[in-house]
């Protein structure tokens, strides 16, 4: 069994897919979640490169994804992933490379909530020269649903 972390979810689905197709199904890929400092930051590497301004912000990202968990439903994918980041981009000093609604199997881009093989919100920001990733799951993949 390999264990890899939800916070590099694209990574995660191509080692799962490629060990797949060359060994089958064993071994079995499990996704862990992130792991995250007291105010939500997902730890990283790069976090010790942030100024304690910048990680404060930062701080916001998460608390951003979570907000957006409300608007399943509510907003078409498309504009939930641009309510994200529109609302990252009111951060002072963050810039959005991407906030995306995408496809937990396939990771392309969600157009409607339904036919979903589960859903999830992916973002990478900018913040003082460091590239910052998270997501989160919206919409469980079915085989992960209780």
């Amino acid at each position: 069994t390999i264990y890899l972390g939800q916070k590099d979810f694209q990574q995660f689905l191509i080692i799962s897919k490629a060990l797949e197709q060359i060994l089958g199904p064993k071994p079995k890929v499990v996704m862990v979640p992130t792991m995250r400092e007291t105010d939500g930051l997902a730890m990283s590497s790069r976090n010790v490169r942030l100024s304690e301004e910048d990680k404060t912000k930062a701080a916001m990202i998460y608390a951003t994804l979570q907000k957006a968990d409300e608007y399943v439903g509510k907003l078409e994918p498309t504009a939930l992933g641009k309510w994200v980041e529109e609302a990252l981009e009111r951060i002072p000093g963050m810039t959005v490379d991407y906030a995306v609604v995408a496809d937990m199997q396939q990771l392309e881009p969600l157009e409607t909530w339904t036919n979903s093989d589960g859903a999830m919100l992916l973002v990478a920001v900018r913040l003082g020269g460091i590239r910052l990733i998270d997501n989160v799951v919206l919409i469980s993949p079915p085989e992960v649903r209780a």
